[in-house]
């Protein structure tokens, strides 16, 4: 078996094809690696410079609006994952957390929004698949044509050993590209302190080599046990060509489609605007029932409509105000709870049935290796859906801490009678003591996103089985004799 692995590398390795795939890799794969690191410098500058403006800006009040902000993944030179749609800020108003994503705030290229992001998960997904073609769509189908597969087959080696020889000589050659490739990217990290180098960056950075390596196995076994099958490397090369783009594209472009039709959720604009009519709603009815109560206690004191004005500076009107509020701030609260709880539902009911179509899109793309590859890969590179579920995780805990430190420490106050109203708020602290509230933006660990991806990396790791499996069955099952 030596012997054959030794012919099979040398054939590889002198043949212009494995240049020309450890030059695309020598090229592209650091090229993405600075283009990344120049775009996080430049994300984070903006970011840190959005913080300072926030923090100089920030006036204690009822109405104040607190921003936290998510700063830019040092490891998005693995892989942009969903960073476009993951929140980058979380304002916290008193009526609740609206999130803001790049999408939403219309930041990006449009060019990458349209093709995608020149990163090292896109290199390997689509230009060493494609090179992983170029270099074994013949590597059986061709010997049967030019006759050398018969040679080999009539010394006394088992079939097993001659695949196997095959398999890890193209393994050999596309794993020296990328890793070669990769330690000018890690050179490249270093020189600009992108990320500190320690025994967590080792093992996220190891680990998205791994499950690379796994993925360029799964091409490689695709392309070999099509060769085994077919007699014509020009055949083979088409089928080839063909499976690739069902597993690239087709898959992961059409399932969340065919999900939207299987389990439809309504858009995220029409929650809005039912949670918006449902508080619109809600607010006429208070405001109907304050008016009533005002309207009777101001009959009482024998007042009218144009005294209300006089509500919040007039001292005799004392009386009045405080048995408004004993009269109105139960109503209030009645309906805020009201409010509060109509909303969450709705809003629970959306979020939940979002991500049960999430979760059906996700394990239907995962018919494709890409999709279980892209997956694991955004997780890396703390672009994925951990990084989503832990910062609005974070945002609730800054959103309680906001409230904590702002709005009870105000007091609101507004009355209304017959179209005329009066309004004020006024804070029980110093506002010299305010203290501007700040998210604390937590990335993942490997360890926090474990779960995320065990599942694709079993399903991975399967892939690359089954596809060896047809690799080996294809090949054993080759007849040879007709080429003698």
């Amino acid at each position: 078996m030596y012997h054959v692995f030794i012919n099979e590398l040398q054939k590889s390795i002198y043949n212009y094809r494995f240049l020309f795939c450890f030059l695309i890799c020598l090229i592209f794969i650091p090229l993405s690696t600075h283009i990344s690191v120049v775009e996080y410098k430049r994300e984070l500058s903006d970011c840190e410079m959005n913080r300072e403006q926030y923090n100089k800006q920030a006036r204690p009040s009822g109405t104040f609006r607190a921003v936290g902000f998510r700063d830019p993944s040092a490891w998005s030179f693995l892989s942009g994952g969903i960073d476009r749609i993951i929140p980058q800020k979380a304002i916290v108003t008193k009526d609740g957390i609206e999130y803001r994503s790049k999408v939403a705030d219309n930041r990006g290229s449009y060019i990458v929004s349209l093709l995608g992001r020149l990163d090292f998960h896109f290199v390997v997904l689509y230009i060493v698949s494609l090179l992983v073609i170029i270099l074994s769509f013949d590597m059986v189908a061709g010997e049967k044509e030019n006759g050398t597969l018969a040679l080999v087959m009539a010394n006394p080696l088992s079939r097993l050993k001659v695949l196997i020889a095959k398999g890890l000589s193209l393994f050999i050659m596309v794993a020296i590209s990328i890793l070669t490739a990769s330690l000018l990217s890690l050179i490249l990290i270093y020189q600009s302190q992108l990320i500190p180098l320690s025994a967590g960056f080792a093992v996220r950075f190891l680990l998205a080599l791994l499950v690379s390596l796994l993925y360029v196995l799964v091409a490689g076994f695709i392309s070999l046990a099509v060769s085994s099958m077919v007699r014509r490397s020009g055949i083979a090369v088409i089928v080839i060509l063909l499976i690739w783009c069902f597993y690239t594209l087709i898959i992961p472009k059409t399932t969340p489609l065919a999900v939207k039709l299987i389990y439809p959720v309504k858009a995220e604009y029409q929650v809005k605007n039912e949670i918006k009519a449902l508080k619109q709603d809600l607010n006429k009815e208070l405001a109907a029932k304050e008016n009533e109560i005002t309207a009777g206690i101001f009959r009482q004191n024998q007042l009218s409509a144009e005294d209300i004005g006089r509500l919040e500076g007039d001292r005799e009107l004392a009386a009045v105000k405080t048995e408004l509020d004993e009269s109105i701030t139960p109503l209030r609260q009645e309906y805020e709870a009201r409010i509060a709880v109509e909303t969450q539902k709705i809003a629970a009911d959306y979020s939940r049935r979002k991500q049960k179509q999430n979760r059906i899109a996700m394990n239907l793309s995962r018919l494709s290796p890409v999709a279980c590859y892209s997956f694991i890969m955004g997780e890396l590179a703390q672009n994925g859906l951990a990084e989503q579920d832990a910062f609005q995780a974070q945002s609730k805990e800054f959103e309680y801490e906001v409230h904590a430190k702002v709005y009870a420490l105000y007091r609101f106050s507004s009355y209304a009678l017959d179209g005329r109203s009066s309004s004020g708020h006024y804070s029980t602290f110093d506002p010299k003591d305010f203290e501007v509230p700040n998210l604390d933006s937590r990335p993942q660990s490997v360890m926090s996103v474990r779960d995320y991806i065990r599942t694709d990396f079993l399903l991975l790791c399967f892939y690359v089985f089954i596809w060896f499996f047809i690799y080996y069955y294809a090949f054993v099952k080759l007849d040879v004799r007709f080429q003698l």
